[in-house]
C-alpha cells in the first residue's frame, strides 16, 4: 500500500486524556465553557472509537488510536492542523503540531482560526 504523503488535521480529536478532565477544569483552563463539543460529547466519542475494553484516559490504550500519545513523531508525512480559538481540541492540535516540527522534524503547520 501506498503510504499517506499528507495530514490534513482539521478539528482533530487527538489525545484521550482531554475527557479525563472536567468541563469545570477546562473552562477555568480555557476561560470559556464549549458549548457545543464539550467534555462530555467528547467523552462519549472517545468511548466509542476506543470500544469496550478501553476506557478515555486509560494507561493503556490501542498503540495507534490517539495521535497525541505515539512516542515517535518522525518519519510522518508533513502536517496541516487547523483548529478553532474556542475548540476544546485547541491546545492539543497546537501541541501536536509543535511534536511533529520539533520531535519528528516533520513540516507542520499549525493554523488556528
Amino acid at each position: 500500500l501506498p503510504l499517506p504523503v499528507a495530514q490534513l488535521l482539521v478539528y482533530p480529536m487527538l489525545d484521550d486524556r482531554t475527557c479525563i478532565q472536567t468541563d469545570d477544569m477546562a473552562s477555568r483552563h480555557h476561560h470559556r465553557r464549549h458549548l457545543v463539543w464539550n467534555i462530555v460529547s467528547n467523552r462519549y466519542a472517545w468511548k466509542c472509537y476506543l470500544g469496550p475494553d478501553f476506557d478515555p484516559g486509560d494507561d493503556v490504550i490501542p498503540e495507534y488510536a490517539a495521535a497525541a500519545r505515539r512516542v515517535d513523531v518522525t518519519d510522518l508525512p508533513p502536517a496541516f492542523v487547523i483548529c478553532g480559538e474556542l475548540d476544546l481540541f485547541r491546545e492539543e492540535s497546537e501541541r501536536f503540531a509543535e511534536r511533529l516540527k520539533t520531535e519528528g522534524n516533520v513540516d507542520a503547520e499549525y493554523v488556528e482560526v
